[in-house]
């Protein structure tokens, strides 16, 4: 998705959401689609969040991808701590639909320790 909107390919994500060429490599995999609905009670909506971002990174692991690209929103960098994620802008913050989301490298070690 992020290689197709930098192509122009995709009219409602803006071509300049990373800072460069979108990678094309094995090793790098791009997270898309990954959220919580709204319909999941409050209550329980961290620990599934947290649940998903866990497994996310178990699997990148077990694959041997080393980094993910995703484009979130801008609140990635309140979460990121409390999820040991080692996360970084990649693009401008962009305001699609009224939320202002932006292009995130995630980085993952290659063995668990």
């Amino acid at each position: 998705m992020i290689r197709d909107a930098q192509r122009g390919l995709l009219d409602t994500i803006p071509v300049d959401l990373l800072d460069t060429e979108a990678p094309v490599d094995p090793q790098i995999w791009e997270v898309t689609r990954g959220f919580v609905l709204h319909s999941v009670p409050a209550a329980i909506r961290r620990r599934v969040h947290a649940r998903m971002v866990v497994e996310m990174a178990r699997s990148a692991r077990e694959m041997g991808i080393t980094r993910m690209l995703a484009l979130l929103p801008t609140n990635w960098n309140r979460w990121a701590s409390r999820c040991n994620l080692h996360m970084q802008a990649a693009g401008r913050v962009m305001n699609m639909d009224g939320i202002d989301y932006q292009a995130v490298s995630l980085r993952f070690a290659r063995q668990m320790h």
